[in-house]
């Protein structure tokens, strides 16, 4: 859990520090008040990255140049988190575990985090590559080592995209040596989606049982573009070396784990040409619920963060699929609408007003 956490810098929140116990947390306040950003203070303290921006330098205050996020979780023990970004530096971003520099996957280690946010809204109906998201989010959450895994396939697939671009021959060795090498990192990749998948299959149905909600049945599947990885290193090569005069000819890499989809359906059908926008809400929310039981049962409890997290559903729908979260060990949800909240319980609500963070009173 996150036992606290100090922001000085950091987008329109005041230099401050927030000691939130154990339980579910409701951060209330008006738009722009600062709920998203203290959310996404917790967040990049727990991964080193935003869900908001692919540039720290969008996090400074106005007219910043630096920003520190310094926390502390526990688990089986007390251990402090640094975060530290600053313009103009030659590594601009520096991470630190009990104040000692380390790697990202060490880092991840420390405070496991799932979070819903507006970008998750398009889950089911946006993208493959938001559901790759989910799926290499859920496997680093529950193995952080994996980050090295993804890091190498990506490494591999530029190289590739580089020389693809560049006209490379069909029977090139260079192409030859690198679709080996993809085709090793991509078995990898595929089977801990594969798994995670399965996983998240199962932990997705007990999260629908938990809630008083009727639902048709929803089906979630795995589809890899390079079908063959699940049957080791020998067929994946052999289906990317079948490829290569296409690739070739459009000068583009078009099969491996980079081009994979999560496909969600009821009774076969999509989700996005069924659901409203209430129940993509609810099954999005449900997803969640079933990333956060996989995690669980990997030894890895996260903390839940579910941003705007009563838009799109009624009190009765929300206090239905909340249910799903009841067995959640530190959550925090933010909302602009109190009075949707009245009959769930939490163990602490927080009033957020021009960047300031106040326990809220009876």
């Amino acid at each position: 859990m996150l036992a606290s956490i100090e922001v000085r810098g950091f987008r329109n929140l005041n230099a401050q520090t927030w000691t939130p116990a154990s339980g579910h947390h409701l951060l209330l306040g008006s738009n722009g008040a600062g709920k998203t950003s203290l959310l996404e203070a917790i967040y990049l303290l727990a991964t080193t990255r935003s869900f908001r921006t692919a540039q720290l330098a969008d996090c400074c205050q106005r007219g910043a140049s630096a920003f520190e996020l310094d926390g502390v979780a526990k688990r089986e023990r007390r251990t402090e988190l640094t975060l530290r970004w600053q313009r103009g530096t030659g590594t601009a971003r520096e991470r630190r575990v009990d104040g000692n520099q380390t790697s990202l996957a060490a880092h991840l280690e420390v405070l496991p985090i799932l979070a819903w946010t507006t970008v998750d809204s398009e889950l089911l109906t946006g993208p493959p590559a938001i559901r790759r998201r989910l799926l290499d989010r859920g496997i680093v959450a529950r193995k952080p080592a994996t980050i090295t895994l993804l890091a190498r396939y990506r490494q591999a697939l530029s190289a590739k995209k580089k020389l693809l671009t560049d006209g490379v021959s069909p029977r090139s060795v260079q192409l030859a040596t690198w679709n080996e090498l993809l085709a090793r990192e991509s078995v990898a990749l595929v089977r801990a989606r594969h798994d995670y998948a399965a996983e998240l299959s199962t932990a997705l149905a007990a999260a629908i049982d938990s809630c008083d909600l009727d639902l048709p049945p929803l089906e979630i599947a795995y589809r890899p573009s390079l079908e063959k990885a699940l049957d080791g290193v020998t067929a994946a090569t052999r289906q990317l070396t079948e490829m290569a005069t296409r690739e070739c000819a459009g000068q583009r890499a078009l099969v491996g784990p980079h081009r994979d989809d999560l496909k969600v359906s009821w009774q076969g059908r999509t989700v996005r040409r069924m659901a409203s926008a209430g129940e993509r809400k609810v099954l999005g929310l449900l997803l969640l619920a079933a990333q956060v039981r996989v995690l669980a049962g990997a030894g890895r409890a996260p903390v839940v963060m579910i941003d705007d997290a009563d838009a799109e559903l009624d009190r009765q729908r929300l206090g239905r699929v909340w249910a799903a979260f009841a067995s959640v060990g530190q959550l925090f949800a933010s909302s602009n609408r109190p009075d949707v909240w009245r009959e769930i319980g939490f163990a602490q609500r927080w009033q957020i007003d021009a960047g300031a963070i106040a326990r809220e009173t009876a």
